[in-house]
């Protein structure tokens, strides 16, 4: 056998034949209607290599025997005044990690950050020692199939010469874009002049020895709570105890004598101080386990050689706690002369169970688990400064002086007039004069009982093991957009928990991958029927229903989902009325027609896939985000009315679904956000099935918070309680990020075209090598990619810029010779150009009364 094919041989001898000059009969090729001519750009391309050479297998890059094991080399940023290190540290880089075992898994210890923190220190800020404060440990750092992992530490600048840690994580050798894991942070500062503190600390054990304890007998005690040290961490020689404290002799085990020099504190050392601080535990509370979860303070003079002594103490509990979360303690360690070496204060401990440290690495999507909530918040009208907005009920003439009266003092007021006004009007304007009161503005306001609340988006992580989905073999289960890559997966999920009858309905016919799941699906013992249905269709949906109930195979129906959903992205502007009924018709009336036939079956659940773009809004998809939002409220409505509706703001899934395109994925990462691993995704929805929230809807969503809030240089209101604020930076409520205007005039559209280009790149997802000439849709700047761009530069300029500023201006060059007039001449924006997000600083109660007082107007008691 050839090991070519015969089409393929058959056209490789055609291309042969016409390379050598031979006259081709292309029509007799391809036939007139038998293909489609598809005409080639008629700008010239530009060749860039994107393949990656592979090492050679068992290569591994050539480590830098100068750089810290666990810090890593410095990576030179441009223009930054960012430190970055990154190292690979797995069991084979690091030996004595392989004795570090938490529940049978490679961990690294918990205290390898503190000496991440210190190395970082001093290749930043220099000297012997630093002060860490505020140390939190977010998540341990597991090498459960013994893969190494990339460790990348940033230290950023802060104010008062401080500077912010962070450590994050990812596989060796993860694919660009992959998510990292957020492991530690904490806050650096170089010590101040103050000399090493005195050996003797009031309430530590050392001048009283206590008690003897048995090293080994304490490690023995260890593994039994499934924490194993090994060899390599038998660094206690001797040990005493007394009271609510302990003192212990500490010495290198003899595999790493010699070799704790590239260390400030090597982890093994300081895991011992953690030794003594367990032998030290409460006696009521020493059966369960505490692992170190921050430190308030840590101040290190000198590093620690291979010979330390350790005081150590837990700080008392408060009476008639029975089962504390947390234990606080402070310890000290000093060489063998007695001088202080390391000292930390306020040592937090918290208490571990197994599922809770076992199940959050087994089970990631415990951790995307979030919903929204509604917090009050006071009514507090402003003073009707210039920029104000009011909303203003009242009649006509009244509304008019009003409205006069504010626009002499620089406010602006809309009025709502008319004799008896419309009670849904009425509620629209007091909701919407609430929406501004007391500060900024919220995206969703609520009025509850006179009361203003704002929404926010929280984590929800589940407490204890994950529920079990009830699915019954006695019953059908109907998936509409059940064709799709989304219905097929959970058709497949049905039927792993044990469903037995599945009704699939799209609007087309099977296609090839639909066909090979359901030919898995029956072999694995379903019975699978396949409609085709337009369920947005009110007779179609009522077709679809009457053909499940009259099939006499089909128990009747005992779950529903419905996935059904269509694409129309575009600009706001370019949302026509039909566009927007494309989108949402699929999802809005195809639920509503399903809950009307269904919701009175006493079924186990109706499930109603919804998105994130409901809450978080997604660039170019209003339509998509309005119909997300319609799923969302029906949800609780149905909830309310008995019937067990669920409504799953999905994040974007891997592999599947409308969002699953790799530029897509890229563009997401870049904003901190990474697609849901199917398994993991269903595994969520699993638990949300067993354990659907009281409010109906729940979001699944896998973001880096602190990535995001770098990206978008702050995050909105709806956000707050995910992720501190990042560190102000020009450009909010300061001066601007890009401050071009202070450059002389003759710089300022240098300066410019550089910005843009940048942004422009990171916008498209490509280098900075771009054609100042190029138009912006051969680069493939679409409407949703062109406000990506605006938004972009306008925050970093602080100028409101118009919504079609790069269709007006459609190259780099046009762009950069319009802002340059923007900016203006004289250093300055242009005349008339508004700061952005400007004009609008807070709001007013809804009263008319009160506010013809502030603004000066008089009225008569009767109105």
């Amino acid at each position: 056998m050839h090991p070519r094919g015969e089409w393929e041989r058959f056209c490789g001898a055609v291309a042969e034949l016409y390379g050598a000059g031979r006259d081709i009969d292309w029509s007799a090729l391809h036939p007139p209607g038998t293909r489609r001519r598809v005409g080639l750009p008629t700008y010239p391309w530009r060749a860039v290599r994107h393949w990656i050479d592979p090492p050679p297998r068992g290569a591994r890059p050539a480590p830098d025997r100068g750089a810290h094991p666990l810090l890593g080399a410095r990576i030179d940023l441009a223009a930054s005044d960012e430190a970055r290190f990154e190292a690979v540290v797995g069991p084979d880089t690091l030996p004595w990690l392989a004795d570090h075992r938490v529940f049978d898994t490679v961990v690294l210890p918990g205290v390898a950050f503190l000496e991440i923190a210190l190395a970082a220190a001093g290749a930043v800020l220099g000297g012997p020692g630093g002060e860490l404060a505020d140390t939190v440990i977010h998540r341990a750092m597991d090498f459960a199939d013994g893969a190494p992992r990339t460790v990348q530490t940033l230290v950023a600048a802060e104010e008062a010469g401080a500077r912010a840690l962070r450590v994050y994580s990812r596989p060796a050798g993860a694919a660009p874009g992959a998510p990292w894991t957020h492991h530690f942070s904490t806050r650096l500062r170089a010590l101040g002049a103050d000399p090493a503190p005195e050996p003797v600390w009031a309430g530590l054990p050392e001048a009283e020895p206590g008690t003897a304890a048995d090293p080994e007998v304490i490690y023995a005690g260890e593994r039994a709570r499934s924490i194993d040290l090994g060899p390599s961490f038998h660094a206690t020689r001797r040990l005493w105890r007394a009271d609510l404290g302990a003192r212990s002799e500490i010495a290198a085990p003899q595999a790493l004598r010699g070799r704790t020099g590239r260390y400030r504190a090597h982890p093994v050392l300081l895991e011992a101080l953690f030794l003594a601080l367990t032998v030290a535990y409460p006696a009521e509370h020493g059966h369960r386990t505490y692992v170190p979860a921050g430190v308030e303070r840590l101040r290190a003079w000198a590093p620690l050689g291979e010979e330390v002594r350790c005081a150590a103490r837990i700080r008392p509990v408060p009476a008639g706690t029975e089962a504390p979360e947390t234990l606080v303690g402070d310890a000290r360690l000093t060489a063998p002369d007695g001088r202080v070496l390391v000292e930390l204060t306020g040592i937090v401990l918290k208490r571990a169970e197994r599922h809770t440290m076992i199940g959050r690495a087994a089970e990631p999507w415990r951790a995307w688990l979030h919903r929204t909530v509604w917090r009050p918040l006071p009514l507090t009208p402003d003073s009707g400064a210039a920029g104000t907005r009011w909303v203003v009920l009242a009649d006509a003439g009244l509304g008019e002086a009003l409205r006069a009266a504010a626009r002499e003092r620089g406010a602006r007021c809309t009025v709502v007039a008319g004799a008896d006004p419309d009670p849904a009007a009425l509620a629209g304007a007091e909701l919407a004069t609430a929406a501004r009161a007391g500060g900024p503005a919220e995206p969703w306001t609520a009025l509850r009982g006179g009361v203003r609340h704002a929404a926010r988006l929280v984590a929800a992580p589940p407490e204890g093991p994950a529920a079990a989905v009830r699915v019954r073999p006695e019953g059908t289960y109907l998936v509409t957009g059940g064709l799709g890559g989304l219905g097929l997966r959970l058709a497949r999920f049905l039927v792993e928990r044990g469903a037995r009858h599945l009704v699939l309905a799209g609007r087309g016919a099977p296609g090839a991958q639909a066909r090979a799941v359901l030919a898995e699906l029956e072999a694995a013992g379903a019975r699978v029927v396949a409609h085709q249905a337009d369920v947005a269709d009110p007779g179609q949906a009522a077709a679809l229903v009457a053909a499940l109930d009259a099939d006499p195979a089909l128990p009747p129906v005992a779950g529903a989902a419905h996935l059904a959903g269509v694409l129309d992205d575009g600009a706001l502007t370019e949302l026509t009325p039909e566009r927007f009924a494309r989108a949402m018709a699929p999802k809005t009336a195809g639920a509503w027609h399903l809950t009307r036939l269904l919701g009175g079956r006493g079924l186990d659940f109706l499930v109603l896939y919804s998105s994130v773009s409901a809450v978080l809004g997604t660039p170019g998809q209003a339509n998509y985000a309005a119909a997300n939002a319609y799923l969302d409220a029906l949800a609780s409505l149905l909830r309310a009315e008995g019937v067990p509706a669920l409504a799953v703001q999905w994040g974007s899934w891997a592999e599947a679904g409308m969002s699953a395109r790799a530029e897509d994925a890229a563009k997401a990462a870049r904003h901190g956000e990474y697609r849901l691993p199917p398994a993991d995704a269903l595994a969520a929805l699993a638990h949300l099935l067993a354990a659907p929230p009281e409010d109906a809807a729940a979001a699944v969503l896998r973001v880096d918070w602190a990535v995001r809030a770098r990206a978008e240089g702050a995050l909105p209101r709806l956000l707050s309680e995910l992720a501190r604020p990042p560190r102000e930076e020009p450009g909010q409520g300061g001066a601007p990020a890009w401050d071009v205007a202070a450059a002389p005039p003759e710089e300022r559209r240098r300066l410019l075209a550089d910005h843009l280009r940048r942004e422009l790149s990171l916008v498209l997802g490509v280098d900075e090598d771009i054609d100042p000439g190029q138009g912006f849709a051969s680069l493939g700047l679409d409407s949703v990619a062109s406000i990506e761009l605006r938004n972009r530069v306008q925050r970093k300029l602080g100028l409101r810029l118009d919504l079609t500023l790069a269709y007006d201006h459609p190259t780099l060059a046009d762009l950069a010779d319009h802002l340059a007039e923007v900016v203006g001449a004289a250093g300055g924006p242009a005349p008339g150009s508004a700061p952005a997000g400007g004009g609008a600083n807070g709001g007013a109660g809804g009263a008319a009364r009160r506010l013809a007082a502030k603004l000066g107007v008089g009225l008569s008691s009767d109105g």
